[in-house]
């Protein structure tokens, strides 16, 4: 689709690109493809993070995500049935791909500072590669905590894992795009601690509306994790705070209105407006 839009507009059509990645990892491929994409008539990218790679300008906008509706969630207790949860552990969730630069294996670093807390793994892995959760297992099982970890796989079901989650944690020590699973957890309210690298703190405000530690940093995520563990109150007050912040930074209709609005700026100023 991507160079298809190019080639469409060497002939005169207005381009728009949508821009949701980390390019960066690319290596000497990005140059030639982020001047390629930065002919386009305007360049939407999903966070600053994202926009960063580019020679800012006023092509380059930065329109976040928008938010789906989110399913009601169930009870905690229901919720925890569902997935085989005991009701009174304290339990942390990490939605992602399991993949090295998201962060799972910083996760079960922090857990055996963590006594008791229970780590759940949603997510498979790139193709059904099979190493990634391999790995996973083997390092939970070094680290003395495998009795403590759950692997849920894929899940279709992200109503139960948030409403069983005392804590939603997005510790990636690659370059997030946005986060959207740090969204997510914010919008129904789960406190979430995540990396401060990439688009993360522009999802999450760190003592404001969660928080927020280096990435790669077991000790620190612990320490992140404890605090919340022993101040229920802080982290029902940042959860609630998170909710109210990314259900207004991140509507889905302020979302199609910015959209619009520069879909009729491009088209005016290429002159093919009727």
């Amino acid at each position: 689709a991507v160079l298809a839009g190019m080639a469409l507009a060497r002939l005169g059509v207005p381009l728009v690109q949508h821009v949701r990645e980390d390019f960066t990892p690319y290596g000497s491929l990005w140059p030639p493809w982020r001047q390629a994409l930065s002919r386009a008539d305007a360049l939407l990218a999903i966070s600053g993070s994202v926009a960063a790679q580019f020679e800012l300008g006023s092509r380059v906008r930065v329109v976040p995500d928008g938010l789906t509706a989110l399913s009601a969630l169930p009870s905690r207790s229901a919720a925890r049935r569902a997935l085989g949860l005991a009701p009174d552990a304290w339990v942390v969730a990490l939605p992602g791909r399991l993949a090295r630069w998201k962060g799972q294996d910083v996760l079960l670093r922090a857990l055996p500072a963590l006594p008791g807390a229970v780590a759940v793994l949603v997510g498979g892995a790139w193709r059904d590669d099979p190493a990634p959760l391999v790995a996973l297992q083997r390092l939970a099982g070094e680290l003395g905590v495998a009795d403590r970890v759950r692997f849920l796989g894929v899940r279709e079901d992200m109503e139960n894992v948030l409403a069983a989650a005392d804590v939603v944690v997005q510790p990636s020590t690659g370059r997030e795009p946005l986060g959207n699973a740090a969204l997510e957890a914010a919008a129904a309210g789960r406190p979430v601690v995540a990396s401060a690298y990439g688009g993360l703190p522009e999802v999450i405000t760190d003592a404001e509306t969660g928080l927020l530690v280096p990435p790669g940093d077991p000790s620190a995520l612990a320490a992140a994790l404890g605090r919340l563990r022993g101040d229920p109150e802080l982290a029902a007050r940042l959860g609630a705070a998170a909710s109210a912040d990314v259900s207004r930074r991140f509507a889905a209709r302020r979302l199609l209105d910015t959209v619009q609005e520069i879909y009729d700026e491009v088209v005016l100023r290429s002159g093919k407006a009727e």
